[in-house]
């Protein structure tokens, strides 16, 4: 995986959005080499980059969201009012916060987002194949051995 990287966290204000609650999940980041620490952007790889974002013992899992990179200063991080909240970050007071992001998979991001917003029902379809499949693997090794036994 990429590595771990410092930026200087601020509370995402860009013009033309309307930072709502269903922002409450994204993440801006500018940076002079984007490509290279988190890929492609959406626009040009019709993909979604995640991240963990983690500042002073409290981590968080956010979908990264282009920036014209005009409306924040470079190797910063624009998040919104509730995530620097849950990072414990009083978002009044933003001088000095840096924030370590790591990319991670879209795996590690779906695992480890509460349950608004990633439904019960995923995660126990999730869990059901998962189970389902070791089920099947040790009654096909166990009848696997019963026929070696019965024809030996």
């Amino acid at each position: 995986m990429q590595e771990t990287r410092i930026f200087k966290a601020v509370q995402a204000d860009l013009p033309g959005n309307c930072l709502t609650s269903e922002y409450d999940y994204s993440v801006w980041i500018n940076s002079s080499n984007f490509r290279e620490i988190f890929g492609p952007s959406r626009p040009l790889s019709g993909r979604h980059n995640h991240v963990k974002i983690s500042y002073g013992g409290k981590t968080i899992y956010r979908t990264v969201e282009t920036t014209d990179g005009k409306s924040m200063d470079n190797d910063t991080v624009g998040l919104t009012y509730n995530s620097l909240c849950d990072l414990g970050c009083n978002p009044e007071e933003l001088e000095n916060v840096e924030v370590t992001i790591e990319p991670v998979s879209w795996c590690t991001y779906l695992l480890n987002q509460p349950l608004s917003a990633w439904s019960v029902a995923q995660k126990a379809a999730l869990a059901i194949f998962i189970i389902g499949t070791v089920v099947s693997i040790v009654i096909n090794f166990i009848f696997n051995i019963a026929v070696n036994l019965v024809f030996s």
